[in-house]
């Protein structure tokens, strides 16, 4: 008999179920489609939801979770996506990285495009990804009492 993940038609091999499909049980009989919005690799006995900071994307060749803009990661590998910080920005479908702003430049955080980076306040400066800092001398100005 077939293990659970696995498929047994009689008179065949034991297959592992395609990915997109499960079958929870041991023994005799085949994988089951997940049901929409619901992904497992090849070989699973479940179909599970997408990770946190994720979405579930339908591709031309599969399923997959990708990362919502301004998070990055490995989220079609079944890991949460986590927001780029100051600095960076990320487009969403699936992005793996988070883009550097270039220097002089910032973000905030969660940023979802190149247009996010905007210049530093006068007399501030920034490293390429990095938070505006005041220059030698200068403070940032406070409305506070």
């Amino acid at each position: 008999y077939a293990s659970a993940g696995e498929e047994y038609i009689a008179g065949e091999e034991c297959t592992a179920c395609e990915e997109g499909s499960y079958k929870a049980e041991s023994g005799p009989g085949s994988c089951t489609p997940c049901a929409p919005s619901l992904l497992s690799p090849a070989g699973a006995n479940a179909c599970t939801t997408c990770p946190d900071n994720t979405r579930y994307t339908e591709t031309s060749e599969d399923a997959i979770c990708a990362c919502l803009p301004g998070y990055a990661g490995e989220g079609g590998q079944g890991e949460a996506c986590v927001a780029c910080p100051v600095g960076s920005y990320a487009p969403g479908n699936g992005s793996e990285t988070c883009s550097l702003c270039a220097a002089g430049t910032t973000s905030a955080l969660f940023a979802t495009a190149a247009t996010s980076c905007v210049d530093c306040p006068s007399n501030s400066v920034s490293r390429r990804g990095a938070v505006c800092e005041c220059l030698p001398g200068y403070t940032i100005k406070s409305d506070d009492p």
